[in-house]
């Protein structure tokens, strides 16, 4: 599967890995060999779908053609870096939101941090963040929403 031995070993290792640490989920009538060849599976193929998000980030361009709105994720950024890259309509939708809702928002959505990152660059819980970015996602869809049917992003209910 990925044409690499050493690959292969970091493949085996991960899902050996998960497969620990989920041991407790492996129902007692079940067989261990296929539980293992689904980690497997399911490891190769986020990692591929990792990979080919990462490779298009860093080909000048291609990210843009396809998703203009997307916003690299840099290490040094700010919450607030990047929402010139966006329509006029949205940066004023984000400038209304809330700001414990607006660094959620910018930090998942816009920076693509995990939850836990932005958990922790905010010094708050988890479900906190969670909560927060559902709530300012919600009044972003709210406020954005007859801009996104002008621009197609939806269609007009009928």
């Amino acid at each position: 599967m990925t044409g690499s031995a050493a690959e292969a070993d970091d493949l085996v290792q991960d899902t050996l890995l998960r497969a620990y640490n989920s041991f407790d989920r492996l129902r007692p009538d079940s067989q261990v060999k296929p539980w293992l060849l689904r980690i497997l599976h399911n490891s190769y193929v986020s990692t591929w779908r990792r990979r080919k998000r990462e490779k298009a980030l860093f080909q000048p361009g291609i990210a843009e053609e396809k998703a203009p709105w997307v916003v690299p994720h840099q290490v040094g950024r700010s919450p607030e870096e990047g929402v010139h890259d966006l329509g006029d309509e949205v940066v004023h939708a984000l400038d209304e939101l809330p700001p414990a809702y607006l660094s959620c928002v910018l930090l998942v959505d816009l920076q693509e941090r995990s939850y836990k990152e932005a958990a922790e660059l905010l010094g708050r819980p988890l479900g906190t963040v969670m909560s927060r970015l559902f709530r300012g996602r919600r009044i972003l869809q709210d406020k954005l929403d007859d801009y996104a049917r002008r621009e197609g992003y939806l269609q007009s209910a009928a």
